[in-house]
């Protein structure tokens, strides 16, 4: 079971190679109460920012509608974050429960990433095709950060 803690908690995870001077926990509890103030895309309410260089991050949360007619919310199950470090794009996504394998990666810039989130080398397959990443698990699943 995927908890809002650990959707916040892959996004921190994130906030430690890059800085967004945002309360990233305020910004997931709001998408899981009311998403008015965010942009929506599908089953996503995406929140754009910048982090301190001034460069643009977006973080898309995935969201599914719950409850009753008396009182619904929606449940925050997932992100994805683009983000620049280094100036090189990169993505993160949370939950990824698999579809993965632990392999040597030649990119510096992310095994500098791995060691700012004590993450692994891996490979991947995402609808892109098979990429190098770096793997970190949170709770049950893994949060795997690949370059854009």
């Amino acid at each position: 079971m995927l908890g809002l803690n650990d959707v916040v908690q892959a996004i921190y995870m994130v906030t430690r190679v890059v800085t967004v001077p945002v309360n990233i926990h305020a910004i997931v509890y709001l998408a899981g109460r009311d998403w008015a103030m965010f942009e929506r895309d599908g089953s996503y309410v995406i929140y754009k920012t910048t982090d301190t260089q001034g460069n643009p991050v977006t973080i898309r949360l995935r969201v599914r509608e719950m409850g009753s007619t008396g009182s619904h919310y929606y449940e925050v199950y997932g992100m994805e974050m683009q983000f620049k470090y280094l100036g090189q794009d990169f993505l993160a996504i949370y939950p990824v429960s698999g579809g993965f394998s632990k392999a040597k990666v030649d990119d510096k810039y992310l095994l500098d990433i791995s060691t700012k989130i004590s993450g692994e080398p891996c490979i991947v397959a995402l609808r892109i095709g098979q990429v190098p990443a770096i793997c970190k698990q949170i709770g049950k699943f893994y949060l795997v950060i690949v370059r854009a």
